[in-house]
Formats: C-alpha cells, sequence, structure tokens
C-alpha cells in the first residue's frame, strides 16, 4: 500500500495539482501537461502501474479504506487508457462491489464513470442495483447519464 501511496504521491507533484484539485477540475500547474496525455508524458507511469497492480493482489487490501482510497484514486488519473478500470473490473464480484460502493462516496467522478461503465461486463449480480445508484448519486450529471444510458441498454436485452 505505501508504495501506491508514495507513486501517487510523485504523480500529484509532478503534475502540481492536489487530488482534491483534480476532482473539482483544476488544470494541473505542469506546463509540460498542457493538451498532453499524462499516461504518455508522467515518464514514471510504469511504476504506478506496476504499484497499483501489486496492490490489487494484496490479500484484505480492499477492507482497508485507505487501500481502496488509493485504488479509486489511481483509477481516477487513468482515464484514458481505462487500463486500471479495466484490471478492476477482473475481480472477483465482491471485491468489485467494494470499488463501486467506495466510488459512490467518493468525489473521483471519473472513477465513477469506469466503473460503471465496467458493471454489465461483469458477473455482479445486482448490476441494476448499483447503475441506479449511480444515476442518483453520481458525483456529476455525466456520471448519472452516463448510468442512466448503460441502465436502460439492460433493460434493452
Amino acid at each position: 500500500m505505501v508504495e501506491l501511496k508514495q507513486q501517487l504521491d510523485r504523480f500529484w507533484d509532478w503534475a502540481q495539482l492536489t487530488p482534491e484539485e483534480y476532482c473539482n477540475n483544476i488544470s494541473p500547474r505542469n506546463p509540460a501537461i498542457y493538451l498532453a496525455e499524462w499516461e504518455d508524458e508522467y515518464l514514471e507511469w510504469r511504476e504506478l502501474e506496476f504499484a497499483f497492480q501489486k496492490i490489487l493482489s494484496l490479500p484484505n487490501c480492499l477492507q482497508n479504506k485507505e487501500c481502496v482510497g488509493l485504488i479509486l484514486e489511481a483509477i481516477a488519473i487513468d482515464n484514458e487508457r481505462e487500463k486500471f478500470a479495466d484490471i478492476s473490473s477482473l475481480l472477483s464480484p465482491s471485491m468489485f462491489e467494494v470499488l463501486l460502493e467506495a466510488s459512490l462516496k467518493s468525489n473521483f467522478d471519473k472513477t465513477q464513470w469506469q466503473l460503471l461503465s465496467r458493471i454489465p461486463r461483469t458477473n455482479i449480480s445486482s448490476k441494476k442495483k448499483y447503475l441506479t445508484q449511480f444515476v442518483s448519486a453520481g458525483a456529476t450529471e455525466y456520471v448519472k447519464n452516463r448510468a442512466r444510458l448503460i441502465l436502460k441498454s439492460l433493460d434493452e436485452k
């Protein structure tokens, strides 16, 4: 867990941004990021990705609130490639549900839309329940609308 925390701290230092500012759509102060994808520009991205994958393999990690928070934070910043969300959606249904529950309570709208977009592809039994929760409690209108569209597509099947 410490390794992912350190990698995220390095990332935020590089971006010259805080997680809270990112949640509020403040632009990074690092001029190298302007009109660039940080997954390509951030030279330590592979280390961040390795730390993310490592934390998911830790036993009982998803029972630790701080650990879950770090996972959500990492998913939020990987919003162009969405690889972290893809990896997370491969977790067991109960583990993926932990992330869904936690993301509903977080301010990371980018995490919310990435995770809810993967609900149809998972084996969780309560897909409609979670999508309905995102419709009502999503962090932004974008999240709520995306949840509505996915819920509608499930209803049409």
